[in-house]
């Protein structure tokens, strides 16, 4: 091809075809602009492809990482069923005001409710012995997976994710809901603290066998007092997990376009 060309230049020059000859560097060129329109094309196709790979892998880790919080979080409600089983029967309604007073109007309250439902169906004493220090404590903290997302955020990937309203979903996840659970947590922290330091004997060592027997009202109204920020703690991760689920199928959607 370029010998052609070569020889048809060579050709014209001799031939003194000034005409002829523009006409030719002209085309020349437009060969060589639609060339480089060609290069800049099939390099943009394949750094777009690069790219949804990449918005795969980050779509896929953080869908992962979303599968374990959401166990982590099961986890967690299993553990404290008990504890707050015991809890009601030590100061009966606890529950049942904490939904008249903070649950009003929420748009998770049905599936709220339904969990602390369950646990006011249990026996009222799980044990044969109640051990105060086991039922006064706040439990394990909800901690986040959110390596992938730091890594996205990180790396200045952010545009690799095309759906923009998923990505304002997952911000709101890693940036507001799971530090507002987490704030919730050290709330909960000062309160077993508080406890703690006012009943310190009885919750190290006395024993009962049943929740009616702890006749003590400041101790009483203190384990109500701890259980507060805990219940609105729960709830929350309750509501978080939902919103998990729903985020783990959007993904999902995603991924199968």
């Amino acid at each position: 091809m370029f010998t052609f060309l070569r020889r048809l230049r060579k050709s014209l020059i001799e031939s003194n075809s000034t005409k002829k000859y523009l006409l030719y560097a002209i085309g020349e060129i437009l060969l060589v602009v639609i060339g480089i329109l060609i290069a800049l094309q099939i390099n943009n196709w394949n750094e777009e492809k690069k790219n949804d790979r990449r918005e795969v892998q980050f779509l896929k880790g953080i869908q992962a990482d979303l599968r374990k919080d959401s166990a982590f979080i099961s986890y967690l409600l299993d553990l404290e069923k008990s504890r707050f089983r015991v809890a009601e029967s030590i100061k009966p309604g606890m529950i049942e005001n904490y939904f008249e007073f903070n649950l009003q109007g929420s748009s998770r309250r049905d599936v709220i409710k339904s969990y602390f439902d369950q646990i006011r169906a249990l026996p009222s004493s799980l044990n044969d012995t109640i051990l105060m220090k086991d039922y006064c404590r706040r439990g394990p903290a909800f901690r986040t997976t959110v390596g992938t997302f730091n890594a996205l955020l990180s790396d200045g990937n952010t545009e690799l994710i095309k759906n923009k309203l998923l990505f304002n979903q997952l911000q709101n996840f890693y940036l507001v809901h799971f530090v507002s659970i987490n704030s919730i947590y050290e709330t909960l922290k000062i309160a077993e603290h508080h406890l703690n330091s006012k009943h310190s004997r009885v919750i190290q060592f006395n024993k009962y066998k049943t929740p009616g027997q702890i006749k003590d009202r400041q101790l009483i109204a203190d384990i109500g007092y701890m259980y507060q920020p805990k219940l609105l703690y729960f709830a929350q991760l309750i509501a978080q997990q939902i919103n998990i689920t729903q985020a783990i199928h959007q993904i999902e959607e995603e991924l199968n376009r």
